[in-house]
């Protein structure tokens, strides 16, 4: 049996300690979380997979800010380094959305 747990702190996290739990999920089989807020989030199973390495930490950057606005006079420079951000921010949102799939993968109770 699985359930998922919101501990407060690094420390509940590396210690898979499930007495300083925020919220506590332990019906149903799916679970999503909202990462409001910039920060690093703490996830562990409570019931004894956590010292299996069923945990996950997921930090949240700000959002990037927007692109200053394109002029008609644009270098080959900053056109290639457009791209390079844009890959940067494509490989962040990868990762988020992997981080958001596997906290949305179905456990059983």
């Amino acid at each position: 049996m699985y359930d998922v747990v919101q501990v407060s702190d690094e420390v509940a996290y590396k210690a898979c300690n499930d007495t300083a739990a925020i919220v506590r999920y332990s019906k149903g089989t799916n679970f999503a979380f909202e990462l409001n807020h910039t920060g690093r989030f703490y996830f562990i199973c409570s019931r004894g997979y956590c010292w299996n390495g069923m945990k996950v930490s997921v930090l949240v950057h700000p959002a990037p800010a927007p692109p200053p606005a394109a002029s008609h006079h644009a270098s080959s420079a900053s056109s290639s380094r457009g791209r390079g951000d844009a890959g940067a921010w494509l490989a962040a949102l990868a990762a988020s959305l992997g981080a958001a799939a596997l906290l949305s993968l179905p456990f059983r109770v």
